[in-house]
């Protein structure tokens, strides 16, 4: 199995963006024909898109899930083969820190932390 190949045209707006997809679909080929096994391009959201580069595409799609964008479901209507989320997850946990923290130090009450994941849970998942 060869690596993944990753296009970063949409997510650098690299290029006129009425060309940008010919580009992709050009460079996917080139990818397929060096052993690639796959493409990810992160930045494109737009399904009309997406639609188009999976059907045209000699190689499996993957594309980046993101808050306010398509969802789980469209992206695989799609065509999507493999969905990623990036630093997605680390941020929200993060965020959940940052908000429990800043009410810890503020008002000093802690309801942010209402709906956490009980110890015995979170030790059950770290062991598996």
């Amino acid at each position: 199995m060869g690596p993944a190949a990753m296009e970063v045209r949409f997510l650098f707006a690299i290029g006129p963006s009425d060309v940008r997809l010919g580009e992709v679909i050009a460079r996917t080929a080139a990818y397929a024909e060096a052993g690639a096994d796959g493409i990810f391009v992160p930045g494109l959201l737009d399904i009309d898109v997406l639609n188009t580069l999976c059907a045209e595409s000699p190689l499996p799609v993957n594309a980046m899930a993101v808050a306010g964008g398509p969802s789980v479901t469209e992206l695989a209507q799609a065509g999507v083969r493999r969905i990623s989320l990036g630093t997605g997850l680390a941020q929200t946990a993060y965020t959940a820190a940052r908000r429990a923290a800043a009410e810890l130090l503020g008002p000093g009450t802690l309801s942010e932390m209402n709906g956490s994941l009980a110890f015995s849970e979170l030790d059950v998942l770290l062991r598996h």
